[in-house]
């Protein structure tokens, strides 16, 4: 099985092809017991959308505080790829 690339990792590779378009809109659904859905919209109508677990979450922060902002032990607990979807009017 691969691994599949961090929140982060997905999340910096979506900014870094989008942000020339235009302002980045991002927004999270409400937590829930076990997460809540983050969405990145950008104006050429792509949104990054991901499932982020409430302990990856917290885990990723603790990481990061401590400088390690792509660990491969955390790829593999990520919800589902992250998907490209066109913004239907």
């Amino acid at each position: 099985m691969m691994d599949q690339p961090s929140l982060l990792t997905d999340l910096r590779e979506f900014v870094a092809l989008h942000q020339v378009h235009g302002e980045l809109h991002a927004k999270a659904s409400a937590p829930t017991s076990n997460g809540h859905r983050l969405e990145v919209a950008c104006p050429c109508s792509v949104v990054f959308e991901r499932w982020v677990f409430s302990d990856d979450a917290a885990i990723d922060v603790a990481l990061l505080a401590r400088g390690i902002d792509d660990p491969p032990s955390l790829r593999a607990s990520l919800a589902s790829p992250s998907r490209f979807l066109p913004v239907l009017p």
